[in-house]
């Protein structure tokens, strides 16, 4: 692990994010997966910015949307050297993290009361008649 990818890896320990390092979502290897909130955080360095990192890059990040993940991506300046993005960082990282759980719950929710609701209505037109 690079040392930014280092101190993402403290951050979410301090954060109480469960991911992964260096974990494999086949071809790729994903620097941190969340699997339970369905999320891949990428720490980016120099070589990412290329025309064709960026080129390789849509392509990986494709590879992992197509897999159900939600993807980020942070420079590895931002990383090291910026302490206002060290703070922009923790909270996007947060922040997509509650977003995802929304959405996992209103898919829950929605299934629920889909299966309520027909149920409902089955037994109101076998007591009505």
């Amino acid at each position: 692990m690079t040392p930014p990818e280092k101190r993402v890896a403290q951050w979410l320990k301090e954060l109480h994010v469960p991911c992964k390092k260096q974990e494999i979502v086949y071809p790729y290897i994903a620097d941190f997966l969340c699997k339970n909130r369905l999320l891949i955080i990428e720490i980016d360095g120099k070589q990412h910015y290329t025309d064709e990192g960026i080129r390789k890059d849509a392509i990986r990040t494709n590879h992992f949307e197509q897999a159900g993940f939600s993807v980020i991506r942070f420079a590895n300046e931002r990383v090291t050297k910026e302490l206002l993005w060290n703070e922009i960082i923790k909270y996007k990282i947060v922040n997509r993290l509650v977003v995802l759980k929304r959405i996992w719950y209103a898919k829950v929710l929605s299934k629920y009361w889909k299966r309520n609701t027909v149920g409902q209505t089955r037994r109101s037109l076998i007591n009505t008649t």
